[in-house]
């Protein structure tokens, strides 16, 4: 059935030649039978057989002769060679089976016999697309595995922020802590120090604000100098020493007390680095994007407030 639908689709002339084969092989005796190829150096298996069997030797003739005029008449003659190079091949599974080979060699006959027919060269397109999906997917691999390098950098690199990130938090625990600690703070009433003095009013401060409560006099000056550091050295020394000074005495015997996280214990010295260590930790924290800047100006602002009241009071 299968042979009278492929001559269904063929031309009078090409119909012809499918009977000529097949009468080829049904007409040559069997003491004329030759193969296409020298059978004194014949060498492998299918060749020796091929050789030895007169059938398969007329069945070599005949294709032989198929696929010279079928090349000469096609469309993509170098398809088609390198369609029967793997044709030729693939006969290796034969091993020098007779009946293997004239099987392989009668259905070869008819498909060479098709393709003429049909102008075009229908090389195995499940094949060829086999072919073309490997080599797409050892690129996809390929691709895969340079995003997989690309991704675990990228992991690491997260990682390594996010360490960064804890181990900076931990260090901004004072003023974190000091933020926290100013909800607790007793807030005292503005007092009066000798001579008429005032301590600052921490009542007055917005919640915003509420910040400075939870640093002493001393700290704050210490806040407020880490920012003139580098542009004013001048201020930065006489904040140090001078204003960190008069802000601590002031308030240790004048101002009742508060409860302090940043710059409450040890000596003047050690309450002004707490502050300034504050306002370095804090300045950090506006270039990471972890605080605003105006955040950042306005701490500083009431700092300075801080220590011009408490200058003024001597």
């Amino acid at each position: 059935m299968k042979f009278f639908h492929l001559i269904e689709k063929k031309t009078w002339g090409q119909t012809m030649k499918v009977f000529f084969s097949f009468f080829i092989l049904l007409s040559i005796p069997t003491f004329l039978s030759a193969a296409s190829f020298n059978c004194a150096k014949a060498a492998s298996k299918n060749e020796k057989a091929i050789c030895s069997d007169p059938e398969l030797s007329n069945l070599d003739m005949v294709l032989a002769a198929i696929y010279k005029e079928t090349r000469s008449t096609i469309s993509d003659a170098k398809r088609l060679k390198k369609e029967q190079i793997n044709w030729i091949k693939s006969l290796g599974t034969c091993d020098g089976n007779v009946d293997c080979l004239i099987s392989a060699y009668k259905n070869r006959m008819l498909v060479l016999d098709y393709l003429d027919g049909q102008i075009t060269v229908l090389i195995d397109p499940l094949q060829e697309r086999i072919a073309q999906l490997n080599e797409r997917e050892e690129i996809l691999v390929q691709r895969e595995n340079a995003f997989t390098t690309e991704l675990r950098a990228l992991n690491s690199e997260i990682e390594r922020f996010e360490e960064e990130k804890l181990a900076y938090n931990r260090s901004k625990n004072v003023p974190e802590n000091a933020e926290q600690s100013s909800q607790v703070i007793q807030k005292p009433n503005t007092s009066t120090g000798s001579a008429g003095a005032s301590c600052f009013d921490y009542n007055s401060l917005t919640d915003s604000q509420s910040f400075a409560s939870g640093f002493s006099a001393a700290a704050c000056s210490g806040y407020f100098a880490a920012t003139q550091e580098n542009s004013n050295p001048q201020m930065f020394s006489q904040l140090q020493t001078v204003g960190a000074n008069i802000s601590d005495v002031f308030e240790e015997m004048h101002c009742p007390k508060r409860l302090v996280s940043v710059g409450g214990t040890g000596n003047v010295q050690t309450k002004f680095q707490a502050g300034y260590d504050t306002a370095l930790a804090n300045a950090k924290m506006v270039q990471n994007g972890a605080m605003a800047a105006s955040e950042f100006q306005m701490r500083v602002g009431v700092c300075s407030q801080v220590v011009t009241h408490y200058l003024k009071q001597m």
